[in-house]
């Protein structure tokens, strides 16, 4: 029963495969109608519609998603499947031929990409609709059931909404997540991103055809570092202000710009801006000078203040007693006046 259901995916997949895209969603002529004509009359009707067609293609630019899907039919032949799937894109992109589905899941397959294989012949099943005959749909499930024991179900659990989920680089979705995930087996990369959160990324095996749960809890980002100061036993720590520590400071801090201040007694103060990193240490050790000695000896600036007294009241009686000693005017002569200068 295999070989025949087989045998009968692989006849619909080269049919589907090898017609062009306009052709392919076109319902095959049936065989009872094709043995009701004349020899001579299918001939000249053949005849006639080659030259309608002829004249048709002469007179009309040249159709760009069938050249892409031309590309692609020779880049699958050659077993260029990764050049067939972009060809296969570009012309499903331009035409929105669900037929070109089914072949991006073939390249897919021969890729060993099952997920992305199962959930293009997903794709293809809606899009086709209506128009999916029972055969279509019959060859679509086959392969779909055949490559679900080389895939696992991950039912993946996020705290946090509007996270994209990443599996290989491959951005699958958004939490939260309307079905589970079909992730190839072998090991994997799962990373789930959003902005204003630390990034989850993990590597996990899987093996084909089970279900696993994946719980994941996004924590807030958060911009701190941390800063350790070390200085004398006696000094103390400042940081934009405020006294942290004496002798010694570790402790966490906001990224940015800080103020350390380190005083001792006697010691001249120590000042100096800090930038902390995100989540990087940050390690100061501060040695404190002594202070620069200003100014006399007191012996000298009693024995100077006492001179400078004695000198102030010598000049100040040496000024009283030239003012009582003053000398009279003397008086001018020049003519025609007389001047009393002082």
């Amino acid at each position: 029963m295999i070989s025949v259901k087989l045998h009968r995916c692989v006849a619909l997949v080269l049919v589907v495969l090898f017609t062009p895209a306009g052709a392919a969603a076109q319902p095959a002529p049936s065989a009872a109608g094709s043995g009701a004509e004349e020899p001579g009359a299918a001939k000249s009707d053949e005849a006639e519609g080659a030259r309608a067609a002829s004249l048709r293609s002469e007179n009309r630019a040249p159709d760009p998603s069938k050249s892409a899907y031309d590309a692609a039919r020779v880049l699958y032949e050659d077993g260029d499947y990764v050049g067939a799937l972009v060809s296969f894109q570009r012309a499903y992109d331009l035409s929105g031929n669900a037929n070109t589905l089914w072949n991006m899941a073939l390249c897919e397959k021969n890729l060993r990409h099952y997920a992305r294989a199962i959930r293009l012949l997903e794709r293809y099943q809606v899009e086709r609709g209506e128009q999916l005959t029972d055969e279509d749909r019959q060859g679509a499930l086959y392969l779909i059931t055949t490559m679900r024991a080389f895939v696992s179900t991950m039912k993946l659990i996020v705290n946090e909404r509007d996270a994209t989920i990443h599996v290989d680089d491959e951005s699958v979705g958004v939490t939260p997540l309307n079905r589970p995930l079909l992730v190839d087996m072998g090991f994997r990369r799962i990373r789930v991103t959003k902005k204003g959160f630390l990034p989850f990324d993990e590597r996990h095996q899987v093996v084909g055809g089970v279900v696993f749960d994946l719980k994941v809890k996004l924590e807030a980002e958060v911009h701190e570092g941390r800063l350790e100061v070390t200085a004398g036993a006696n000094d103390l720590i400042a940081i934009d202000g405020r006294v942290v520590g004496q002798g010694r400071y570790a402790g966490t801090l906001q990224s940015g710009g800080h103020t350390l201040r380190v005083t001792g007694a006697g010691m001249q103060p120590y000042q100096s801006e800090v930038v902390i990193q995100d989540d990087k240490v940050r390690l100061i050790q501060v040695t404190l000078h002594p202070a620069a000695r200003t100014g006399l000896p007191a012996w000298l600036l009693v024995a100077g203040g006492a001179a400078l007294a004695a000198g102030v009241g010598f000049t100040a009686g040496y000024l009283l007693f030239q003012a009582g000693q003053a000398d009279a005017p003397t008086q001018g002569n020049l003519p025609p006046y007389s001047i009393v200068i002082r």
